[in-house]
Order: structure tokens, then sequence, then C-alpha cells
């Protein structure tokens, strides 16, 4: 009798139990490696993170620090400018004032003095003492040349010091 065997030869062969372990044992290897390498990037990236978060830290502190320097500048400042208005302000103030004693000064008659003057509104009072009534007269003929004063009024008061004491009143335009 023949036999004829019409199987297939069994090709799948199971592999050797070392072979398997060394299979495994390379995957284990290159997942470790691959696996500490990543954690290593990782790692040195939050480190790198980290260092930039200090970093990050003192500038925020500096500028924390330099936002309350421009807030004290900017206080600083607003008060100069308010301070220079109410200079200004106050210069104008003086101003009139001061070129009217000026003028007052500058039109006097030798031998006249000036003993107190008095601003109040509109009207300047100055007394003043005067050799002669005459000099008085020339002195307010050139305060009303300047244009400056609308009424003109004297009246003497006595003496003092030897001279006649005369209460002027200027009203100013």
């Amino acid at each position: 009798m023949i036999r004829i065997d019409l199987s297939v030869p069994n090709r799948h062969k199971s592999l050797p139990l070392w072979l398997f372990a060394l299979i495994f044992l390379g995957i284990f290897l290159v997942l470790s490696v691959c696996l500490g390498l990543g954690l290593f990037l990782q790692w040195r990236y939050l480190n790198d993170v980290e260092n930039q978060l200090g970093v990050l830290e003192t500038e925020r502190d500096s500028l924390r620090l330099l936002k309350r320097e421009m807030m004290s500048y900017n206080d600083v400042a607003g008060r100069l400018d308010s301070l220079k208005l109410e200079i200004k302000k106050g210069r104008n103030k003086i101003e009139e004032p001061l070129g009217i004693l000026y003028l007052l000064e500058a039109k006097l008659v030798p031998g006249m003095k000036l003993v107190s003057i008095r601003f109040s509104d509109r009207f300047v009072k100055l007394e003043c003492l005067s050799p002669s009534n005459v000099k008085i007269a020339r002195y307010m003929d050139a305060l009303s040349e300047t244009e400056k004063f609308d009424s003109l009024i004297s009246e003497p008061h006595g003496f003092r010091e030897g001279l006649i004491d005369h209460k002027v009143t200027l009203r100013i335009k």
C-alpha cells in the first residue's frame, strides 16, 4: 500500500523560549532607553521652565517696584504741575500791584517819601510825605499822564518828620 501524506507540513514552529526572552528583553531595553531619554528631556525642560519662572518672578518684582516708582513720580509730577499753576496764578495776581508800585515809586518827585501803600479791589491808597503841596501836585500830574489811574484824590493830613503828610487815593483803570 502506498501512503500519501497530504498534510501540509507545519511551518509554524513556535519560537524557542530563549529567543522569545531575548526579543522581549530587546524591546524592553529600547522602550526603557526611549522612555528614559524622554524623561530626561522633560526634566531638563522643566528645569529650564523653573529657571525662567525664577527670572520672571524677579522681573515681576522689579516691574512692581518700577510701577510704584512711576506712580510716585506721576503723583509728584502732578503736584509739581499744580504747584506751577498756583505759582503762575500768584504771579499774575502780584504782577499788577508790583507794576503799580514801581510806577508810584518812579514818579516820585525828589524830596518825597512813600510811607505806606494799600491795595484794595480797584483802588490804591497811599500815604506820602512831601516838602510842599506843589510837589504833590506835580506827582499827581505825573501819575495822571500814565493813564493807569482814573481819579486822583490827595488830602493833606498834617505834618510828620517836618514834611506834609498826604493821603492819596487812586482808582485803577
